[in-house]
């Protein structure tokens, strides 16, 4: 009977053990980026319309996009960690935009119902004028006489 031979404890010349198959640093900073700017997305920066979500979505797009590069070649692994980073940036960046344009949407109607109430008031005011002087040349002017 053929004998089993004992496992061989170095490796050959010219063959590498492969290591621990590390996910890339890139890819986790997109999904970490890419979650983190949802918790971002109401965050302003002073002075600018953008908020820190917006940017983190932008980061996590960017980073997704070079750590798949990387895994395309072979480098790393990791492909789902930078793709779900980019679908959550380009998820944000659409949540963003709809954001601003609901803020602009209602920012509108409330500027169009706070210049209707101006306008209201005013009128009021008018009519009030208008009724005082109406009232001061009534008591005014001496009573009518029939001849």
């Amino acid at each position: 009977m053929s004998q089993v031979p004992p496992p061989m404890t170095v490796p050959p010349v010219g063959y590498q053990t492969p290591g621990p198959n590390k996910p890339n640093t890139l890819a986790v900073m997109a999904l970490v980026l890419g979650i983190g700017s949802f918790f971002l997305c109401f965050v302003p920066i002073y002075a600018g319309p953008v908020g820190l979500g917006l940017l983190g979505a932008i980061g996590a797009i960017i980073l997704g996009y070079m750590a798949r590069q990387k895994i395309a070649r072979g480098e790393q692994s990791g492909g789902g960690m930078a793709t779900a980073g980019m679908v959550l940036g380009i998820v944000n960046i659409i949540l963003q935009i709809v954001l601003i344009l609901i803020a602009l949407i209602f920012g509108a109607a409330l500027l169009g119902f706070g210049n209707r109430m101006i306008q209201e008031a005013e009128r009021q005011q008018q009519i009030e004028q208008q009724q005082q002087t109406d009232g001061v040349e009534s008591t005014d002017a001496p009573p009518a006489t029939q001849p």
